[in-house]
């Protein structure tokens, strides 16, 4: 999550719909993952108490720290894993001094589009009486051959200074997508979508 971390500092433009080119699978709807994300990372966090409602109620299944380990490193945090009827769902809070939630799911070659998740952090901004501020995309690769791809924007105050950051992750694992992952890839080349809300420490 530190690299994580440096990039939601740099990035937050959205194009008309980050997506990766479909080949013999089809793309995926961004709804169920929104509805996720909304109710996790935008109305919930980072309130504890919050959280674990919405975990309880959705019977999401407390990861061990073994997995947050996996998805979060080395940094401080705790999470749930979330099965529906479309996909299997990570769901992860990290704590200060990153201090950021995120909802991922591996797909067979991306979202179709993210007009869901754009009108949920517009929703949550306004009410907030923020504003969106856009910078360029970024893209990285991971020594193992992942490359990742990140569309964000960030909330500012009227004076402009930096509130909340916001970004969708797009992480192309090339068709080495494994473990819990690998049934969601399907016959695609495995990429996963990540959409995250992290706050900026003052």
């Amino acid at each position: 999550m530190r690299r994580l971390a440096l990039l939601l500092g740099l990035l937050f433009l959205f194009p008309p719909a980050p997506r990766v080119q479909a080949q013999t699978a089809s793309m995926v709807p961004d709804d169920e993952l929104t509805a996720l994300f909304s109710s996790f990372c935008l109305n919930s966090f980072p309130a504890p108490a919050a959280l674990d409602a919405q975990a309880v109620s959705r019977k999401a299944v407390a990861m061990t720290s073994a997995e947050v380990g996996s998805m979060l490193k080395s940094d401080p945090g705790r999470g749930w894993m979330l099965r529906t009827s479309q996909a299997l769902y990570a769901i992860t809070v990290e704590h200060p001094p990153y201090n950021a939630c995120a909802v991922r799911r591996m797909t067979p070659v991306g979202v179709s589009a993210v007009k869901n998740y754009i009108s949920a952090v517009k929703e949550y901004v306004a009410a907030r009486n923020g504003k969106l501020v856009n910078l360029p995309p970024q893209k990285t690769s991971t020594p193992d051959g992942v490359d990742i791809s990140s569309y964000g924007q960030g909330m500012v105050d009227a004076a402009g200074v930096p509130l909340e950051n916001f970004a969708v992750i797009l992480s192309n694992y090339h068709g080495r997508a494994g473990g819990i992952w690998r049934a969601d890839a399907g016959s695609g080349i495995g990429v996963e979508v990540r959409f995250v809300h992290a706050l900026i420490k003052k």
